[in-house]
């Protein structure tokens, strides 16, 4: 398998394999291309502060059942200084006084 960056050539290191869906970006340079041109779409140039993305993927993942970016979302807020208790409103936004408008 040809590993085409660092990203997943610790991925691998860490896991000892990469993960699902991994494995065909580390192959298919072009799917990859496609979704980071998605993603830059969604925030073109960092247009979203760190923190309101992290909230906002943090309840993506509670939406679709993904306990495991559910933790990573909530580790990269937490790494950022995202109280504990903000995570929990997001999910709760629309009754939730922790969180900001934009939020």
């Amino acid at each position: 398998m040809a590993i085409d960056s660092y990203q997943f050539e610790a991925e691998k290191s860490s896991y000892g394999a990469l993960e699902n869906g991994n494995d065909i970006l580390a192959e298919k340079p072009g799917v990859r291309a496609g979704i980071e041109s998605i993603a830059a779409g969604i925030n073109p140039e960092g247009t979203l502060p760190t923190e309101l993305l992290l909230l906002v993927e943090f309840k993506v993942a509670s939406l679709v059942g993904c306990p495991f970016w559910m933790d990573a979302k909530a580790s990269g807020a937490s790494q950022l200084g995202v109280i504990h208790d903000k995570l929990v409103a997001v999910l709760n936004y629309q009754t939730s006084d922790l969180l900001t408008e934009p939020e």
